[in-house]
């Protein structure tokens, strides 16, 4: 949050976090109140996907990977530091290959 100059102004748990980003996402898109929503939350190390319909949920798994191992294969692979890598990976400016050998295979 600091690296891009916010603030936090509310916390939330993680379930109550889900249903409150599943109310927002179904008043900003098109989707019926039985549509089906999938929520990805990519941290660290960690990813959560949950698939609602209707506000309930369908679905929920939780994989031992996000970010973290990305910024080491980037680093791995083009021989940049971790802060660099990172960088890289927000800002953009890595090898047009990047996307096809290393996002895709993630």
């Amino acid at each position: 949050l600091e690296l891009g100059g916010l603030q936090a102004k509310v916390m939330d748990v993680e379930a109550f976090a889900v249903e409150n980003a599943y109310a927002l996402v179904a008043s900003e898109l098109p989707v019926s109140i039985d549509g089906v929503v999938a929520l990805v939350d990519i941290g660290a190390t960690m990813t959560t996907l949950n698939v609602l319909r209707g506000g309930r949920s369908l679905y929920s798994r939780e994989q031992v990977f996000g970010g973290k191992q990305l910024t080491d294969e980037i680093m791995r692979r083009y021989g940049l530091s971790y802060e660099e890598a990172g960088l890289a990976k927000r800002q953009g400016g890595l090898p047009e290959s990047y996307e096809m050998e290393v996002l895709e295979p993630f």
